[in-house]
C-alpha cells in the first residue's frame, strides 16, 4: 500500500473554513486511490481541542501533533521571509516518522511550509499544495481594499519555496501561470474536487425563500458580507421576501442587526446547513485562491449567485448567475428569484458546472499520482545504482 504523509500548520477538523475543507478533499482523494494517509500537524493556530483530535485521528491512518513554538519575526519590513513562520521544531518529528515509514509522497499545505522536505530522506516525492498565491499577495489585497492579515511574501521567497518541491499543485489556472513563472518545476492546477452530493430542492409550502453563505471570518470575507448587506438592505424585493443564512465564524463578524439575517455560528452538519436552503451567494470582492465556498454549494448542487471573483478557477465569468461586483449580483439575483423563484434552471445550470468541474480537476490528480509514481520508481532506482556502487 502506497503512502503519503500531509504536513500541514492548519487542522483538519472542524470544517469551518476553505482550507480545512481542502485539506481533507486532498487525504480524501488519496484514500480513495489505496494510499494510507498520516497527518502532521504543526499547531500554528493552536492545539486540537480532545473532542478535535479525536475526529482527527479518525480522519487520518496516523495523527501526530507538534506543538508551535516559534516566535516569528518579519525579516523584510514589507514581507515575511520564505520561512519565517516556519517551526524548526517539526524537522525531528519528520526525521523520527522517516525512520519508521517509507513514504512515498510527502504533500506539504502551503509554500511557506515547504522547508519541511529538507528533513525527509531523498527519495521521497515532494509536493506542494499551494491552496493561494503569497508572493506579493499584500498588494493584492491592498488593492482591493483589503487590510494584509497572515502570511504574505515578495515573489522572490515563494519562488524559493517552490524550488524545493517535485510538483507544485495550484488550485486554479490563474495561480498556475505565476506559479511558472516563478519556478521551473512542474506546476499542475487541481481544484477543490468532492463527491456531487447534489440535494433535492428544499420544500417550501410557504414564507420566504433562503439564501445561504457559510465562510471563515477573514478580512476579504468581512467586507464581502458587509457589501452584500448594504445592497440587500436597500433592494425592495430582497429585504422583504429573502432571508440570508449565515453561517461559520464569518457569523462574529457581522456588525449591527438586520431583519433578513439569520446566523447560524458553527454548523458541525454542513450537508444540513445547505439542505435548510434554497440557494447560496458568494459576494467577494477580493483576494485570491480558489473560492472553495463556491465550490462547496456547487458540488450540493444549490444555485449560486455569485462576483466574478468568487468564480475564478470555476467557470467563466460571462457564466449566468456571476455579475462582475456586488451590486451588479444583488440586482441579478434579485431580478431572477422575482422571475423564476422555483431556481430550476438555476439549478440545473450549478449542477452541471459541478460535474464538469470534477471531472476535469479528477483527471488532474489522477495524472499527478501518475507522476508521483514515475518519480518514486526513479528515486529509487537511483538508489539502488548508488548502493550497487558502493559495494
Amino acid at each position: 500500500m502506497p503512502l503519503a504523509l500531509i504536513v500541514s500548520p492548519v487542522r483538519s477538523w472542524p470544517l469551518d473554513q476553505g482550507n480545512r475543507a481542502r485539506i481533507m478533499a486532498m487525504g480524501a482523494m488519496l484514500k480513495a486511490r489505496g494510499y494510507a494517509v498520516h497527518f502532521l500537524l504543526s499547531e500554528l493556530e493552536g492545539g486540537p481541542s480532545a473532542e478535535e483530535r479525536t475526529v482527527m485521528q479518525q480522519q487520518w491512518d496516523l495523527l501526530r501533533c507538534v506543538p508551535y513554538r516559534h516566535q516569528r519575526q518579519q525579516r523584510h519590513a514589507e514581507a515575511w521571509g520564505p520561512d519565517d513562520w516556519y517551526d524548526p521544531a517539526l524537522d525531528a518529528e519528520i526525521r523520527d516518522l522517516s525512520r519508521v515509514w517509507s513514504y512515498d509522497l510527502c504533500l506539504v499545505n502551503y509554500a511557506w511550509y515547504s522547508r519541511a522536505f529538507e528533513a525527509l530522506p531523498p527519495d521521497v516525492v515532494r509536493v506542494i499544495d499551494t491552496h493561494d498565491a503569497f508572493g506579493d499577495r499584500h498588494k493584492r489585497l491592498y488593492e482591493a481594499g483589503t487590510t494584509p492579515v497572515w502570511y504574505f511574501t515578495r515573489p522572490e521567497g515563494e519562488a524559493l519555496c517552490l524550488d524545493r518541491a517535485d510538483v507544485v499543485i495550484a488550485i486554479q489556472e490563474e495561480e498556475q501561470a505565476w506559479f511558472e513563472s516563478l519556478t521551473a518545476r512542474a506546476v499542475t492546477t487541481i481544484g477543490h474536487v468532492t463527491p456531487a452530493a447534489f440535494l433535492p430542492a428544499r420544500t417550501r409550502r410557504e414564507g420566504k425563500l433562503r439564501a445561504g453563505y457559510l465562510a471563515s471570518g477573514n478580512p476579504s470575507n468581512q467586507a464581502s458580507i458587509a457589501a452584500l448587506i448594504r445592497h440587500w438592505a436597500v433592494d425592495p424585493f430582497l429585504s422583504a421576501q429573502v432571508e440570508l443564512h449565515v453561517a461559520g465564524p464569518i457569523c462574529r463578524e457581522i456588525r449591527g442587526s438586520y431583519p433578513f439575517v439569520i446566523k447560524h455560528g458553527f454548523v458541525p452538519d454542513v450537508t444540513g446547513f445547505y439542505e435548510g436552503v434554497d440557494f447560496s451567494v458568494n459576494p467577494n470582492i477580493g483576494g485570491s485562491g480558489l473560492k472553495i465556498k463556491s465550490v462547496e454549494a456547487l458540488s450540493y448542487g444549490r444555485p449560486l449567485f455569485a462576483t466574478a471573483s468568487g468564480m475564478l478557477g470555476i467557470s467563466g465569468v460571462a457564466a449566468p448567475y456571476v455579475m462582475p461586483d456586488v451590486a451588479s449580483m444583488t440586482q441579478e439575483m434579485s431580478q431572477a428569484l422575482a422571475a423564476a423563484p422555483d431556481l430550476q434552471a438555476a439549478t440545473a445550470w450549478a449542477r452541471n458546472t459541478y460535474l464538469d468541474y470534477r471531472r476535469k480537476h479528477v483527471g488532474s490528480f489522477d495524472a499527478l499520482l501518475d507522476t508521483v509514481c514515475r518519480q518514486r520508481a526513479g528515486y529509487r532506482a537511483d538508489r539502488s545504482r548508488t548502493g550497487a556502487l558502493r559495494a
